[in-house]
């Protein structure tokens, strides 16, 4: 067991903060203050208590995450694959892997309907209809439980997306 001094503080510093900045890890951390000026004669004491309040903090952010992902129904990262065409973001539910949404990122790929990046506006509009909802200079256009948006500059598809909505 190492021993706590004024020249390992800065360390307990550290570890504090690397747990979070918050009122009550700062209120712990004035605590650890007082207690390192008045109980220094006392070193293994006061290392051992550290050692339990690091081990609470751990807690309650394994709690945390525990509590993200039952209640909240989060049951994990997202993942994204990335391929020399394009990347495919994934998400977790019960158990399974699931496409989140697959993003076009060059003209070597064309949607379903041979659209791609760099094809016009109007070749869109031709293919998909003018029955898109519109934000700014994004075009989305809906079936079911799938988006799918086209990026538009300057009358040109810069970017292409199927995800779900």
């Amino acid at each position: 067991m190492s021993v706590f001094t004024k020249s390992n503080y800065k360390e307990l510093i550290i570890n504090v903060t690397n747990f979070g900045l918050n009122m009550p890890n700062i209120i712990v951390l004035f605590i650890f203050t007082i207690v390192l000026f008045i109980y220094e004669s006392n070193q293994k004491q006061i290392m051992e208590f550290f050692q339990r309040k690091s081990l609470e903090f751990k807690m309650i952010t394994l709690f945390s995450l525990i509590l993200l992902t039952t209640v909240l129904g989060i049951e994990g990262l997202d993942r994204i694959y990335k391929y020399e065409n394009y990347e495919i973001t994934t998400y977790e539910r019960d158990g399974k892997e699931r496409i989140q949404s697959i993003y076009l990122l060059n003209d070597m790929v064309k949607t379903e309907e041979d659209v791609k990046i760099t094809d016009s506006y109007n070749k869109m509009i031709e293919k998909y209809s003018d029955n898109y909802v519109r934000e700014e200079n994004m075009y989305t256009y809906i079936q079911g439980k799938t988006a799918l948006k086209f990026i538009i500059e300057n009358n040109i598809i810069t970017s292409i997306e199927y995800s779900l909505k």
